[in-house]
This record gives structure tokens, sequence and C-alpha cells, in this order.
């Protein structure tokens, strides 16, 4: 471990990429919510005849929360970048697009899209019924076209 000049702890990993302590608390943190999340609703329960697994749903809200915590951070160094390295920006980017990578694949293998979670935490939460539609292509467009404009920006913005 060693303290950088912001006065946060890194930890050095394999191949000298840095990760922040900050950043596997905040993991640890977002998955530590989604288990009490299934623990009062019972949103991961799998059903009778229901074909999702419970397993599944979690994987993809995990990955999509994630992408929404790494998005944040991006968006930190992004905005501040005369307090950080270029290099804390390609950390920052690089989380961001293994993220986009891994809700789509787990997108495709699934048929559910991210915002269907969001849905099926809105009716457990108004005492309906969870019913979550299988993926459409258009759904696959918007993710895909969302992906490719994050992307781009991020490497309009590193080589800039």
């Amino acid at each position: 471990m060693q303290d950088d000049k912001s006065g946060t702890t890194k930890i050095v990993k394999f191949l000298g990429l840095e990760i922040g302590l900050n950043d596997i608390i905040v993991t640890i943190v977002i998955g530590v919510v989604i288990l009490i999340i299934e623990y009062h609703t019972g949103f991961f329960a799998q059903t009778k005849g229901s074909p999702l697994n419970p397993i599944t749903l979690f994987l993809i809200t995990f990955f999509f929360i994630n992408f929404l915590v790494s998005l944040n951070r991006l968006k930190t160094v992004w905005f501040n970048s005369h307090k950080y390295f270029r290099e804390d920006f390609s950390f920052a980017a690089f989380w961001v697009i293994a993220w986009i990578i891994g809700i789509f694949v787990m997108c495709v293998i699934t048929k559910i899209m991210p915002w269907h979670i969001c849905l099926g935490f809105f009716q457990v939460f108004s005492n309906q019924k969870v019913s979550l539609p299988q993926a459409s292509f258009e759904g696959y467009f918007v993710l895909s076209f969302f992906g490719i404009i994050i992307l781009m920006l991020i490497s309009q913005r590193h080589q800039g």
C-alpha cells in the first residue's frame, strides 16, 4: 500500500495497475446494498415457473450499479482534470468500458436489459407483481448506441 498526493491509499496491483482502497470499499458496499435489497424485498428470489435466475438478476444489477459508480468517478476526473493525472482518467475510463462490455454481454446472455431491472425494482417497491419483459432488437440497439457514444467521448477526451 502507498499514499499518493491526494491522501488516498493506493494498492498496487498486477501489471502496475493501481486501484484505490476507496474503489474496493465502494464495490463491497454496493454488493451489501444489493443483498439488503434482496433480503427486504425478495426481488432476486426465483418464483415457480419463472425463467429468471436470481444470480443473473444479481449480476446485472451489480454490473449496472458499478457502471454508474465508475461513470461518476470518470465524470469527477474529467471535470477536475487539473487535480488528476492522465493515468487517473485512463483507469476510470477502463472501468467504465469494462462495465459497459460486461452489461452488454450479460444482456445478450440473459435477454434482460438494465432498465428492466429498474422496472423490476419499481414493481417490487410499489407492491406489484414483478414481470420483466424480454429484450428486443431495439433494446440491444439503444444499449449499443449509448455504449458507442460513451466510448467515443472517452476516446476523444483521452486523445485531447
